[in-house]
């Protein structure tokens, strides 16, 4: 019992969130830079597309495997060894991508990147869905996740791989990791829980695999999206510096939506905030129906990309609220890297194959259905707190 309490005092100390977004940074840092990396890597090795491509699928691989398996493990491991762990198999592995000159060592060594990167953010979002102010914390650690990454990606091709190339950039992912490795020893010791998994009970509550389901339907149209934003500017004929600068509004945007879901917090409510993000994505979709110059182009990603990470947040905290295990919410890690990989596929397929108006039409019906589905998964959750309540009284 008093082991319990001090774990919950643990859990919501100030040092332990600040552990957690450095957790989350490491988890989402070679995530947000995979474009620089391999492109940096495919240029010193000169690697053709498809290699380029494996290396890609290889990375989001390994992510996947970790998060997918993370409710096993996130609560039978002890946390701190595990994050120091994490820390050590990303520095082997960017150390690795220095010495191996050729293809099948990059390979390898992105599978355990992908590992490691898992590893982190997991951790991150279990111990985050343990802490009391759930919505505001959630939303504060995105911020550095989007932050520090856009101004690695502006900075670093600028100062050090102009200079160092990819000898340089890894140098400079690994000082980034060993910085946010100083903060490991401030992540919590947990309890560890009985190595026996009861999957008939961790399953009887239908709603946190609802939400997950949500969280990687609409992140696959989202990330979809976003991952063609420079190709389809391209399709508009918009100019590549005119490209550029979208894209660093659109991070400045990731950046500043969370910031804003944060300072709210719960003073609305759950349902609210979402329904107003979803209420203005789905206005913001309606530019598309005007004549795409840059300007309207720039609007309307700018706008989908705030209003998306403005609800973010509440998705992730509706998720945790409704596991009541206290097993599942930790897979929001494994929603978001999957959803990664269908997004991409999909929408790249639909805009090669059919047209680029039905790929903005497969992020649009995605979007929308994933933000409702969380919804409805809300009006559960309070529902069911309500009855409790009447039950209890």
């Amino acid at each position: 019992m008093n082991s319990a309490i001090e774990e919950i005092k643990s859990i919501n100390t100030k040092r332990t969130f600040v552990a957690c977004c450095a957790l989350g940074l490491a988890g989402v840092f070679i995530f947000s830079i995979l474009p620089l990396l391999i492109g940096t890597i495919s240029t010193t090795l000169a690697l053709n597309p498809l290699q380029s491509g494996t290396i890609i699928s290889t990375y989001y691989a390994g992510y996947s495997l970790i998060a997918i398996t993370s409710f096993i493990w996130f609560n039978r491991l002890g946390w701190r060894k595990t994050v120091r762990f994490g820390y050590l198999l990303a520095a082997l592995s960017i150390f690795s991508t220095m010495y191996f000159d050729d293809y099948e060592g990059i390979v390898i060594s992105m599978l355990f990147l992908g590992f490691s990167g898992a590893l982190f953010y997991s951790v991150s979002m279990g111990i985050i869905a343990k802490t009391e102010k759930i919505d505001r914390n959630y939303a504060f650690k995105m911020v550095p996740e989007q932050l520090i990454p856009s101004l690695f990606v502006v900075l670093i091709p600028i100062f050090v791989i102009e200079n160092f190339g990819l000898l340089g950039l890894d140098w400079a992912i690994i000082c980034t990791y060993l910085l946010l490795s100083l903060f490991s020893s401030w992540v919590p010791e947990n309890n560890i829980h009985s190595k026996k998994i009861d999957f008939k009970g961790l399953f009887k509550s239908k709603l946190p695999l609802f939400a997950l389901g949500g969280l990687l339907i609409s992140f696959s149209g989202f990330l979809g999206l976003w991952g063609f934003v420079e190709i389809i500017a391209r399709e508009y004929n918009i100019d590549h510096n005119d490209s550029s600068i979208l894209l660093a509004l659109s991070l400045i945007a990731s950046t500043i939506a969370p910031f804003i879901s944060g300072l709210i917090g719960e003073r609305y409510g759950r349902i609210k905030p979402i329904a107003f993000a979803l209420l203005f994505m789905v206005l913001t979709f309606g530019i598309l129906f005007l004549d795409i110059t840059l300007y309207s182009f720039g609007t309307f990603i700018v706008l989908l990309i705030l209003f998306y990470f403005f609800a973010l947040p509440y998705v992730f905290a509706i998720i945790a609220k409704a596991d009541i295990t206290g097993e599942l919410a930790v897979l929001s890690s494994a929603a978001l890297a999957i959803g990664s990989m269908l997004g991409s596929f999909i929408f790249g397929a639909v805009m090669e194959y059919v047209s680029l108006n039905m790929a903005f039409g497969f992020a649009f019906i995605t979007i929308v259905t994933g933000s409702l589905i969380t919804i409805f998964v809300e009006r559960s959750n309070l529902h069911t707190s309500t009855v409790t309540l009447i039950q209890t009284a």
